[in-house]
């Protein structure tokens, strides 16, 4: 929950800072040597801050900016900012109201005067900022769906063209003793043979292209290993079932047909 407060600065107090992991590396090498250290605090009354504690990395402008040094430091300790905002935490979202009427209820004891509003959910917060992220990310995997599903059908469609050219092969086999698994082990066998090439000419330009990809993405890497995984067995299943149905099609045709056929 989120809700906008008004605060007054106390002057003469300590100056003290919480800062990031990202922060502590860069600048004394470890979160454990950070702790304690100062740093001159930067504006026109230069002050040395000491720095209590170390927080978790995190993205304070957008979902893909690189780790950055952050310094959180104590409202009371600056003039008041118009642009402040108040966390509240709480257990459940189920009652909204009840927490609001907490926060409000503690803060006129602290001041009757400070005024609290623009009160809303954390996600609906988040959900205004990320708006176009979202929109862009659901949009990439509406493109990326449809163009699967289009190469999947197209896939589909040539193996199975492919192997209903061989019928007259397969009749000729047929009447030459052939059994029907030796027909199958060699029409799926060449196939396959035709998609593990292409995976791999796939996977090597995925991964020529993760550079890219990787400033596109977000909680999932651009070698993500279950995505290439499940994009290489879904075409093995589709190139399988595209040889099997019209060779096991052209095995049930009479071998004297299969030979006139065309």
């Amino acid at each position: 929950m989120i809700c906008a407060i008004r605060t007054k600065s106390s002057p003469g107090a300590t100056k003290v800072a919480i800062v990031n992991q990202e922060f502590a590396r860069r600048f004394y090498g470890s979160e454990q040597n950070a702790i304690g250290k100062r740093f001159w605090e930067w504006g026109v009354n230069t002050v040395l801050v000491e720095i209590v504690g170390v927080a978790k990395d995190g993205r304070y402008l957008n979902l893909y900016e690189s780790p950055r040094p952050y310094i959180f430091m104590p409202e009371h300790q600056h003039d008041y900012n118009s642009q402040m905002t108040l966390l509240i935490s709480a257990n459940a979202s189920s009652d909204l109201k009840a927490v609001a009427d907490g926060a409000r209820r503690e803060i006129a004891q602290m001041d009757s005067r400070l005024p609290v509003f623009g009160l809303q959910m954390a996600e609906r917060n988040l959900a205004y900022a990320y708006w176009g992220p979202r929109l862009a990310a659901g949009l990439a995997t509406g493109f990326g769906l449809l163009a699967l599903i289009l190469a999947t059908m197209g896939l589909y469609s040539v193996m199975t063209y492919a192997v209903s050219r061989r019928t007259r092969e397969i009749g000729i086999r047929v009447a030459l003793g052939a059994q029907g698994r030796d027909v199958l082990k060699l029409i799926i066998g060449q196939g396959m043979l035709l998609v593990v090439a292409g995976v791999v000419i796939g996977l090597a330009g995925a991964f020529a292209l993760t550079r890219v990809l990787s400033s596109l993405l977000f909680g999932v890497s651009a070698t993500d290993p279950l995505t290439f995984i499940a994009i290489a067995l879904l075409s093995a299943l589709v190139t399988l079932l595209a040889c099997w149905i019209p060779a096991r099609r052209a095995m049930k045709v009479d071998p004297m047909v299969a030979l006139h056929c065309e």
